[in-house]
């Protein structure tokens, strides 16, 4: 799974765009977020600027379906 095939997936469970930011381009305060660093696919909760809950993934697919865990 990568991101377009997530977002797509989570729009038909019904679950808000507020709730997540799979780019971590524009707003990304409290939401789960997915991202690419040194490590590889991240995927946190964000709050005033903290990175909670993080976790890192070798795949986009791995970090997609945790995202997908998450929020459903």
């Amino acid at each position: 799974m990568n991101r377009k095939e997530l977002r797509n997936l989570l729009k038909i469970k019904g679950v808000p765009e507020y709730y997540y930011n799979l780019d971590e381009v524009g707003e990304t305060d409290q939401k789960v977020c997915l991202g690419i660093d040194n490590q590889g696919w991240i995927v946190y909760y964000s709050e005033r600027g903290n990175k909670f809950d993080l976790l890192t993934f070798s795949t986009e697919d791995e970090a997609c379906k945790d995202i997908l865990k998450r929020l459903t």
